[in-house]
């Protein structure tokens, strides 16, 4: 069975075409899911619609179902039946629909835009990757990532793996050079990034108006910030963790100082840290992709292992188009999960 692309919007536009390899491509979420929004987010990408999310559904991209993974914890058994070749391929027509563009280097050249200032060779990237509980972002994923960055002009040695809360060190060091580019760094939790510094937050959060948050990521010293979560539910905040949420470990997720109760849990805080300049600063802003690897999905969350051959890779430039998508197309109706409705309302 060939890759199946879809562009999704809550109520989809037929608009649809064809691939460089004959697949199946067809775009578009109305702009009335903003309506009636008091603070809209700010637009990610000039040349990218917020509400365009690209989803890839191939059952070749993994050669194991999910029984037959006997230990998910183990990064090998879990990084062996993905077939590397093909997930670079389908990435790369995933980022030509996103783009709008015939040519995959234009399209990843469209994505990733340049900050203003000094060569690329001066910029600098983190890619905050899901290191909790079984199920992390497989390394192809992770290293197509890397390799477009260079391919810019990033130094690998620019390019930064972490995750702040769950550590990403022990996980991903050992495949630097081998599955993942030669250079790379693996920052042991957020120590690579400076560690942790207040940043401010904005509504709707109110318990308090700043958080811990990594420190290179907070005073820009990151210019560009890529989001590369997991499909998993969870027992709070709409029932599951995408990318939204993949920003605890980036953000502290445990109670900032003079906050009354945790909140871990509380939607608002989810929304507020990914709303502030630490993730949105910038021109253009500093996250410019959010991925979800839903090669396999986990029903309930966060702990355990995943449950579900999903086969899937889900790309966008705007975090809550893409969890909302990954909720209303994958997670509802193909892996029979259920959802805080008035939460998932909120992503957008």
């Amino acid at each position: 069975m060939g890759a199946r692309f879809s562009g999704a919007r809550r109520r989809f536009l037929q608009s649809s075409a064809t691939g460089a390899a004959g697949l199946a491509v067809s775009a578009a979420m109305p702009k009335k899911a903003f309506a009636g929004a008091s603070q809209p987010w700010p637009a990610i990408n000039p040349d990218i619609d917020n509400l365009r999310v690209v989803s890839c559904r191939d059952p070749n991209m993994v050669s194991a179902d999910w029984e037959d993974i006997i230990n998910f914890a183990d990064m090998d058994a879990q990084n062996d039946p993905a077939n590397r070749d093909l997930i670079r391929a389908n990435m790369d027509e995933m980022a030509k629909v996103l783009a709008q563009k015939s040519d995959a280097g234009d399209a990843w050249a469209t994505i990733f835009q340049k900050p203003g200032g000094a060569d690329w060779s001066a910029k600098k990237a983190a890619i905050k990757v899901n290191c909790i509980a079984k199920n992390h972002p497989r390394l192809a994923l992770v290293e197509k990532v890397c390799d477009e960055l260079n391919a810019l002009g990033i130094p690998y040695e620019s390019i930064f793996l972490f995750d702040g809360c769950s550590n990403a060190y022990h996980l991903y060091d050992g495949y630097v050079g081998d599955k993942l580019p030669a250079g790379a760094q693996v920052s042991d939790r957020n120590s690579l990034l400076g560690g942790t510094e207040r940043a401010d937050i904005p509504a709707p959060y109110t318990e308090c108006t700043s958080a811990q948050c990594t420190a290179h990521i907070a005073d820009g010293t990151i210019d560009i910030l890529v989001n590369m979560a997991v499909n998993k539910g969870h027992s709070i905040g709409g029932k599951t963790t995408l990318t939204m949420k993949n920003h605890f470990g980036t953000f502290d997720p445990h109670p900032p100082d003079g906050a009354q109760g945790d909140p871990h849990g509380n939607l608002d805080y989810v929304l507020s840290i990914n709303k502030s300049d630490a993730i949105l600063g910038g021109a253009p802003p500093r996250q410019r992709l959010c991925i979800i690897d839903s090669l396999w999905g986990m029903v309930h969350g966060p702990s355990g292992t995943p449950n579900k051959n999903t086969y899937r890779i889900v790309m966008g430039t705007f975090g809550p188009a893409v969890d909302y998508f990954t909720v209303k197309k994958i997670r509802e109706p193909e892996m029979a999960a259920t959802h805080d409705a008035a939460d998932v309302a909120r992503f957008l």
